[in-house]
């Protein structure tokens, strides 16, 4: 634990960037570039800012899926907008999130700040959606499903560079369930591939 929380604070002193330059790191960003290190080093700032302006790009790509799908939405799912069940999915969902990262304040922090909104999970039910969190190097996956009537959320979520730390829960507005605990496969990635995951500082 103590090793999660000092892995997590380590980070490079930044420096502000500018409109310019952020706008140029976004289309870099948009345009496919994978590798934060390299965004880092070209751009003379640290890896938690490239980090940031990455979930923002996430941000914006969501809102537009969001939008492009709400038509999509299956009649019981579109029923569930402003429903007492999905406000209470919601936050038992909000709620399972903070519990994975307790263990570091600011996971907490970019949790609060970045965690799914209504029509990001409604969205869900058509396919599911990653988010990746700067410094758990893992996130969570989650899809929303009706069953009876019922909404309900399959959420995964793993922290890679320990072991025993994948689980998957199941979600509904009476509370969530442990489904199962596995080892995530951090061993199976060769260290070009940790070096290149996005999940690095929160910002």
């Amino acid at each position: 634990m103590k090793d999660r929380v000092k892995l997590s604070l380590l980070a490079p002193k930044r420096r502000e960037l500018s409109t310019d330059e952020r706008e140029a790191l976004r289309s870099r960003i948009e345009n496919g570039e994978r590798d934060s290190y390299r965004l880092a080093a070209e751009f003379g700032c640290s890896v938690s800012q490239v980090a940031g302006v990455r979930a923002h790009v996430s941000r914006k790509a969501s809102a537009q899926m969001a939008a492009h799908t709400t038509a999509e939405l299956a009649p019981e799912v579109s029923r569930l907008r402003g429903s007492p069940a999905l406000t209470s999915l919601m936050e038992h969902f909000h709620a399972l999130m903070l519990g994975v990262v307790s263990f570091d304040p600011r996971l907490v922090a970019w949790v609060k700040k970045h965690r799914p909104g209504v029509e990001e999970v409604l969205g869900s039910s058509l396919t599911s959606v990653y988010l990746a969190v700067p410094g758990m190097y893992g996130g969570f996956k989650y899809r929303l499903t009706i069953v009876g009537g019922r909404p309900l959320l399959e959420v995964a979520s793993w922290y890679r560079i320990e072991a025993g730390s994948g689980q998957a829960h199941e979600v509904s507005p009476q509370g969530s369930r442990l489904l199962w605990e596995e080892e995530p496969l951090l061993q199976a990635l060769d260290p070009d591939e940790k070096r290149n995951h996005d999940e690095t500082e929160p910002t």
